[in-house]
């Protein structure tokens, strides 16, 4: 056998999902929604990696979904995100800046990202 040999790698399977959750119990997060995204087959396994670091934080999820225009291509949460503050969606830099404000309607978020 040759020493030409090399080792071929496969690719990893991406799955573009986007997702929102909530922290409860966190009065200065009250409102506000953590929108991401993710290329792991699990959500709430992404969600886990998040909110389980050196605190563990109570939480909710809301929703998920692929991220995938009607004609195929997929997006990211920035895509989004942007959409929500034309919108007039108040982001909030808490952990990050992937939070929203959506002010007592949780159910928001989800109805604008299936209208997408």
């Amino acid at each position: 056998m040759s020493n030409l040999t090399q080792k071929i790698k496969t690719l990893q399977i991406v799955y573009p999902q986007l997702y929102s959750y909530i922290l409860k119990d966190q009065k200065d997060f009250e409102g506000s929604q953590k929108i991401g995204y993710t290329g792991q087959k699990s959500v709430d396994k992404r969600i886990l990696q998040q909110v389980n670091g050196t605190i563990k934080l109570k939480h909710e999820k809301l929703w998920s979904g692929p991220a995938y225009f009607d004609h195929g291509k997929d997006f990211l949460d920035t895509t989004f995100h942007e959409f929500l503050e034309k919108k007039g969606y108040e982001r909030r830099n808490y952990l990050g800046k992937e939070w929203f404000y959506f002010n007592g309607e949780p159910e928001k978020s989800k109805e604008l990202f299936d209208s997408f």
